[in-house]
This record gives structure tokens, sequence and C-alpha cells, in this order.
């Protein structure tokens, strides 16, 4: 996986930005997570680590594609 991508959130389209290392680790897990316990589950721990770490750069999904970030739809 690139160390600057994008996830996009099912239809809410919510994009979070990977913008350092910290942040691109905790993208991996919670890409894991969303494999194992489902959408809902990952839109309360995805929005849980934003509010604790602030690690996350919220956009929309043209600035991402204009960005040229890859994305990683879930």
């Amino acid at each position: 996986m690139p160390s600057r991508f994008c996830i996009v959130l099912g239809i809410e389209r919510v994009v979070f930005n990977m913008i350092n290392e910290k942040a691109f680790q905790i993208g991996q897990n919670i890409y894991r997570q969303s494999l194992i316990e489902g959408y809902t589950s990952l839109r309360v721990s995805i929005r849980d680590l934003y509010n604790r770490l602030a690690v996350f750069n919220v956009q929309t999904h043209q600035d991402c594609k204009a960005n040229g970030l890859p994305i990683i739809a879930l």
C-alpha cells in the first residue's frame, strides 16, 4: 500500500487522507478491521480515531482525486 492514500467510506464518501507513517499504520489496521467487523464498526472506529488522534485530514472525494491520491473504497 502507498504511504499516502485515501479511504472512502461507503455511500457517505468521506475521505481520509493518510499524511504520515502513524496514520498509514492506523489506516492499515482500519482496513483489516473493516474486513472482519464490517462498515458500521469501521465508521465508529475511524471516527473515534479521528477524534482522539487527529491524524486524518478530511477531504472531499473530488479533492482526493484532484491530488492524484490512490483511493481505497470500503
